[in-house]
């Protein structure tokens, strides 16, 4: 389940 933080870290990055 770690990926899928990564993930959503890396869309919220983005989207800031």
């Amino acid at each position: 389940m770690e990926g899928v933080a990564e993930r959503m870290n890396r869309t919220i990055v983005e989207k800031m």
